[in-house]
């Protein structure tokens, strides 16, 4: 049986019109937001993300290029439109949604997230264990862990022996997460600095 990195990949290169993933939390489905954009760029799928929001323009694609949108949203009357539209598209949702939609649209279960981010790890070709338990505990780390693992491996247990000890960059990169989402350009200006600071701007050599 498929997991669910393997089903979003089929998704992508299918007919399929909407697909939609149970986040459980925001950490978890900034993993999976991770991994349909890895995926997506591996079979030139153009992505736009349209942050909740079903009215936002798209330009149009004169080239006609493979093409998904990517929403995130909790609210049943929103999904109910956005499942009768032909564009190719995924919503990240909550348990609830999940549970309604999954006898008539294509749904996916981000309680199977630990097993995903395994395959997914291997996938990357990527067997260190302290980073694949990192990973576990951490999902909304995926991205920067691992570009940071894949350009520089070397003494990378060390480095996550470092964070698992001492929470302080990780409760600030929780900060810019958090920031981002709300658009407080300004806090995190100022956290990406402090994060910057306390490295002494070390972020790829370890």
């Amino acid at each position: 049986m498929s997991n669910n990195i393997q089903k979003i990949d089929e998704f992508l290169s299918s007919d399929e019109t909407c697909l939609l993933i149970n986040q459980v939390g925001e950490e978890i489905g900034c993993f999976y937001l991770t991994a349909i954009l890895y995926l997506s760029n591996k079979q030139e799928v153009k992505v736009s993300i349209n942050s909740g929001t079903l009215y936002q323009n798209q330009s149009e694609d004169l080239f006609e290029s493979k093409k998904v949108k990517i929403f995130n949203s909790n609210n049943s009357k929103e999904i109910d439109k956005l499942i009768k539209k032909n564009d190719k598209q995924i919503i990240i949702s909550d348990y609830k949604n999940y549970k309604k939609y999954q006898k008539s649209i294509k749904c996916l279960n981000g309680y199977e997230n630990n097993t995903d981010i395994k395959y997914f790890l291997n996938m990357l070709g990527i067997s260190n264990a302290d980073l694949i338990n990192y990973c576990l505990a951490n999902p909304m780390m995926i991205y920067s862990e691992t570009s940071k693992y894949l350009i520089n491996n070397k003494n990378y247990s060390e480095e996550t022996s470092i964070i698992e000890k001492n929470n302080f960059i990780l409760n600030i990169r929780k900060k810019i997460f958090n920031n981002k989402r709300s658009g407080d350009i300004r806090e995190t200006f100022l956290n990406i600095k402090d994060e910057a600071k306390y490295k002494k701007l070390n972020f790829l050599t370890y």
